[in-house]
């Protein structure tokens, strides 16, 4: 699973479903990708993985935005309020 997730960290999962369409494409029975032979059928099941995963991250960068933004804007009134 943390290989999975760092290939979402690293955006590489438009790269690991392009060699998986190709491996299909070329009715090939895997694919190679960071080293590491995979089955096609493993491969289906990790991009499903990743998909549910990718959407978990950038919900989670979306959090973090707005959690950064809720607490710039507490700051700013702090300071507006220790201004005034």
């Amino acid at each position: 699973m943390k290989w999975i997730y760092s290939i979402i960290e690293d955006n590489r999962v438009e790269e690991f479903k392009t060699k998986y369409k190709k491996c299909l494409d070329n009715n090939e029975l895997g694919l190679t990708f960071d080293g590491i032979f995979i089955d096609v059928i493993k491969a289906g099941s990790i991009i499903k993985v990743m998909e549910k995963g990718l959407k978990q991250y950038n919900e989670h960068l979306d959090e973090m935005a707005d959690r950064h933004e809720a607490e710039s804007l507490y700051w700013q009134q702090v300071q507006e309020h220790l201004n005034s």
